[in-house]
């Protein structure tokens, strides 16, 4: 497990998953950003072109918001509200 503090209001996806590249062994990230929380995990598989290298096939990364993200009680109901604070605009729901 790897924990990381991210700082500044850029979009840490890209930064995730270099970390998770750079790691041969699987790995469970957690990164801090402000009031969110990150959770990465990759499926990694030995590479065919390269012996010795490992691979990321698939990132998941899941994002959290601690209860201090939210500005009212109402908006830790609504997903739409949480994310419109996060400057996540046009949600929509399917």
């Amino acid at each position: 497990m790897l924990v990381a503090t991210l700082r500044g209001a850029g979009k840490p996806t890209r930064l995730i998953e270099s970390i998770q590249r750079a790691r041969p062994d699987p790995v469970l990230l957690v990164a801090e950003q402000g009031a969110s929380v990150h959770l990465s995990l990759a499926h990694k598989r030995h590479s065919s072109g390269a012996i010795g290298q490992v691979v990321v096939e698939e990132l998941r990364v899941t994002v959290l918001f601690r209860d201090s993200a939210c500005a009212d009680d109402v908006a830790k109901t609504d997903l739409t509200a949480i994310l419109q604070q996060h400057g996540l605009e046009k949600v929509r729901s399917l």
